[in-house]
């Protein structure tokens, strides 16, 4: 799989005009995922307090299900560069609900997930096809109505799901 790494700072409103095409079916489709500085993140966590290999344990996690995603999303011979900036999980730990709800994350409303990113996707020629930074959430996240059993990164997978069908569809 080859492998592409950018950072670009534009926003955009849109999609853009892709051909239609089938979803990935091939090898030759490719996703990278770069972490920018992801001990700054709002909240990229399981629990309160985590060593280094957790976080490492977590961003693999993270990757392979934008990985995951991008492989069922873009179309073939397109390439999709994510720089992931900044990651708040759906959902804060509430140690003021005392010792047995320290180490529990809560997932309510006013919690959110939101992912902060930059991308760039090229089309077959290695043209970029649309690039720029975007600022992923969904305020509705809870009504979410598949199931998400024994996934952590559930809600996160969902804006990145979301994201990614919206700058592949054709238009």
């Amino acid at each position: 799989m080859k492998k592409i790494t950018t950072a670009i700072t534009l926003v955009l409103a849109g999609s853009v005009a892709i051909p239609a095409i089938a979803a990935n079916q091939d090898s030759d489709s490719a996703v990278t995922v770069q972490f920018h500085e992801p001990d700054t993140y709002t909240d990229f966590k399981m629990k309160p307090i985590e060593s280094q290999s957790d976080q490492k344990a977590l961003e693999k996690q993270m990757r392979d299900r934008i990985q995951q995603i991008a492989k069922a999303e873009v179309p073939p011979q397109y390439h999709l560069d994510l720089n992931i900036r900044d990651i708040d999980l759906a959902g804060e730990f509430e140690p003021e609900n005392g010792p047995d709800a320290d180490n529990v994350r809560i997932v309510r409303a006013v919690y959110p997930p939101e992912i902060e990113l930059d991308y760039t996707l090229k089309g077959p020629g290695g043209n970029t096809v649309s690039s720029g930074t975007r600022t992923l959430t969904n305020l509705a996240f809870e009504q979410t109505l598949k199931s998400r059993p024994n996934d952590d990164l559930f809600y996160e997978a969902e804006l990145i799901r979301n994201f990614v069908s919206e700058i592949t569809r054709p238009t």
